[in-house]
């Protein structure tokens, strides 16, 4: 991994569901110069549709605030759209990379930021990584993984739980559904993985959390901050995680726990741990996680 090129760039967090995304997303939110709103995944999903367009006409702006309006999770963001419109008119940008960004750092106003390194957490981005460099080549790419085998318990006991939020995950609960999933994914990030990529380890972050957030805060070209260390206190006290989201996502009001690493050797039974392996061994092993034979 190497250090950011242009300090004024922004970033993207990616990974497989259950590993981690949305703790690094509140870790790295809580730093005084990082900004990562909620996932909603806009910046995907109309890209077709503006990729093209010229915002300083006033027809497409409109057209795209109201585009934008109806993306689903969005209203997690509690913007207000009439004056992210006039946010943006202001800004007088042209390209569609240029106004998406802007959404972001409209977010960080309304939640008493100034000018911020901007993130976008969105586990689906997988799909899209040649896509994400092609349309924002200068912006930074972390990519956390998890050992899928506690990936696995973490959707097996997911399935568990009632959960009526709209927005619940929809995730596989037979192993080797889910160990095929995890090897696609992750399998996604080795073809596409270069030096540009920051690659974390969800171990390494809940073991030896401070040491793991320098290393990002240097690629992100920033000073370290304590603060960071504190994201469970902060979404205690200001909600930084949406409620609607928290059925699934309790843990974020902890600290680290080690003791969620490696917990599939207690909780899967051989037989499980071993069809795991047989479908998933070889990712697991360029990845260095261990007894994946």
């Amino acid at each position: 991994m190497t250090g950011y090129k242009d300090m004024t760039s922004n970033f993207f967090i990616l990974g497989n569901p259950r590993s981690g995304t949305t703790l690094l997303r509140l870790m790295l939110n809580n730093h005084p110069s990082i900004t990562v709103p909620p996932e909603a995944g806009f910046m995907m999903w109309l890209a077709e549709r503006y990729i093209s367009e010229n915002f300083l006409d006033d027809v497409v702006l409109d057209q795209f605030i109201r585009d934008l309006s109806k993306i689903r999770k969005l209203e997690t963001w509690n913007l207000d759209m009439q004056q992210l419109q006039r946010f943006i008119k202001n800004s007088k940008k042209k390209n569609y990379q240029d106004v998406c960004w802007l959404v972001h750092q409209f977010y960080a106003r309304t939640r008493s930021k100034g000018r911020s390194v901007l993130g976008d957490k969105n586990n689906f981005y997988i799909d899209y990584l040649p896509r994400i460099k092609d349309l924002f080549p200068k912006a930074g790419v972390i990519y956390i993984v998890r050992d899928g085998r506690d990936v696995a318990c973490s959707y097996i006991d997911l399935a568990t739980k009632k959960i009526d939020s709209i927005y619940a995950p929809r995730l596989p609960f037979e192993v080797s559904k889910i160990a095929k999933d995890w090897v696609s994914n992750n399998s996604l990030l080795i073809r596409e993985m270069d030096e540009n990529v920051a690659l974390v380890k969800y171990e390494d972050l809940v073991t030896k959390p401070e040491q793991e957030l320098m290393r990002l805060c240097c690629y992100l070209g920033l000073p370290y901050a304590d603060q960071m260390l504190k994201y469970h206190i902060k979404n205690q006290v200001e909600q930084q995680e949406p409620s609607e989201f928290m059925q699934w996502k309790a843990k974020t009001l902890e600290a680290p726990d080690a003791n969620n690493v490696g917990k599939y050797q207690s909780l899967l039974t051989p037989e499980q741990i071993k069809e795991f392996n047989s479908i998933a061994g070889p990712v697991l092993k360029y990845f260095g996680y261990k007894d994946c034979w």
